[in-house]
């Protein structure tokens, strides 16, 4: 659209000044919503805080596997002295 004529300005209708306005506006928004966006994004990048919570979990993790591979591995004893540990408390009652 070409707005000068002869070194003046050509009146664009009230309308058109609108739409124009309306459409930089949601431009300027949408361009203030990204940056916004990519520094969260940034800042949750850069965020350690989970790290050590991470770190326990694997811990825990093979911890609870090695019992299981004991517990395994260690059945039949282990029944054993679970026997042996009720029936001292059932002669005990």
């Amino acid at each position: 659209m070409e707005l000068i004529r002869k070194g003046r300005r050509a009146k664009m209708p009230r309308s058109t000044q609108r739409v124009s306005a309306f459409l930089w506006e949601a431009e300027r928004r949408i361009y203030r919503a990204i940056a916004k966006l990519r520094i969260q994004l940034h800042a949750g990048l850069r965020d350690e805080s989970g790290q050590g919570v991470a770190e326990y979990v694997i811990i825990l993790a093979v911890i609870v596997v090695a019992a299981i591979i004991l517990a395994v591995a260690f059945h039949d004893k282990l029944a054993a002295v679970w026997q042996s540990v009720t029936d001292q408390l059932g002669d005990l009652a």
